[in-house]
């Protein structure tokens, strides 16, 4: 999830000083589908459709057969690239998009708790900000991979430009959260210049940030995942997911991340793992993030890391009496915020001493951390 934050109209009404932009995790990017005819799995499911419509969140949706045909992606070995089916078109909502209302939160409040989203909106909307004038978020398809993603980071960085020249040459600062920080690393280490982030950029504060994947994506890119309150089962066609395979300069190469009856599996036998696993295409698209993933460099920019600890996280999955790769696994947790592993969680402080840590946070909580960020987001 990416925000930007941007100095309001009015002066009397400006507290900051400065437009927000957020780049949003997952469950804050808003996916709109249209339909044209295309396979679906039962006829209870809608195969044409003249307008686009919420997918996700769309929580009449949500574990349906129909939502699983219209989220999938499929992978293309020639482009090395992933779409969605012939005849399904989806698109993450504009970046004027409405996301933080109180009418979200109202309607979808089982989701918004997931990532203390409530929480958040109401800190920001509390400071003054203003959703689409002060307050901006970039969204995206958060299924796909940084391949995917070239013409999001065009949009992305239009709108930065373009929100510095409206305010009076003032940089931005944004706002992620959870894989949105992957995402806004990818785009100012592959495709922004250090002069371009030193002009148009503040600073970068990042809530519960992921940095360098996580050990739970191993069964992920596998079995799929539970979004929100969805469980979304094909997820293992989504190369985000494998770009959230834990990075090698963080975690190393041998560390062990499962074990069956009679393998361990390490980064460096990640092919077996998915050819043991039945699924080699898992594979290619981890080939396609490893450039990456491997690719653990310092974003150039003022980063503020908010993050929790103390709370079991996926650390190594076991697998027992023939149970891989379907099977529930015997669960290892190690240290971090219940989704990320602590070792991801403070990834940037290898570049910014900005690390600001709160025991017993689950994932995008922000509890105890609003004077800080509220200081923060006022500062000049």
């Amino acid at each position: 999830m990416l925000i930007l934050l941007r100095a309001f109209a009015k002066p009397k009404e400006n507290l900051l000083g400065t437009r927000l932009n957020k780049i949003p995790g997952t469950v804050g990017s808003v996916l709109l589908a249209k339909l044209n005819n295309p396979h679906v799995p039962n006829v209870k499911c809608i195969n044409n459709t003249a307008n686009y419509f919420t997918l996700f969140l769309n929580t009449s949706l949500f574990n349906t057969e129909c939502f699983e045909e219209y989220i999938t992606l499929q992978y293309d070995k020639k482009t090395r690239l992933s779409h969605s089916p012939e005849g399904i078109d989806i698109i993450a909502r504009d970046f004027n998009g409405s996301f933080f209302s109180p009418v979200f939160n109202k309607n979808f409040t089982g989701v918004s708790n997931f990532y203390e989203i409530a929480n958040i909106s109401k800190m920001l909307f509390k400071m003054g900000y203003v959703e689409k004038h002060s307050l901006i978020q970039a969204s995206y398809d958060f299924r796909l991979g940084p391949r995917e993603l070239k013409s999001y980071c065009i949009k992305l960085k239009h709108l930065i430009e373009q929100t510095y020249t409206k305010e009076g040459r003032k940089p931005v600062i944004l706002f992620v959260i959870s894989h949105g920080a992957m995402v806004t690393a990818t785009f100012f280490c592959c495709c922004q210049s250090q002069g371009w982030k030193k002009k148009y950029v503040k600073r970068l504060i990042s809530i519960s940030g992921s940095w360098a994947g996580s050990p739970g994506s191993w069964f992920t890119t596998v079995n799929g995942f539970p979004y929100a309150y969805a469980v979304i089962k094909s997820g293992y066609t989504f190369p985000s997911n494998f770009a959230e395979l834990p990075y090698p300069a963080v975690f190393g190469y041998d560390r062990v991340f499962v074990t069956t009856d009679n393998k361990n599996y390490t980064l460096r036998n990640i092919k077996e793992y998915y050819n043991d696993a039945g699924y080699p295409t898992g594979y290619e698209i981890y080939k396609n993030m490893y450039p990456y993933i491997n690719d653990y460099t310092d974003p150039g920019v003022e980063i503020h890391a908010f993050y929790s600890s103390g709370i079991p996280t996926v650390s190594k999955l076991i697998y027992t009496n023939g149970t891989f790769p379907h099977g529930a696994p015997n669960v290892i947790y190690g240290d971090g915020d219940g989704l990320v592993a602590e070792e991801s969680l403070r990834g940037s402080a290898r570049w910014s001493k900005y690390q600001y840590v709160k025991e017993g946070n689950y994932h995008g909580n922000i509890s105890g951390f609003e004077p800080i960020l509220t200081k923060l987001l006022e500062k000049d």
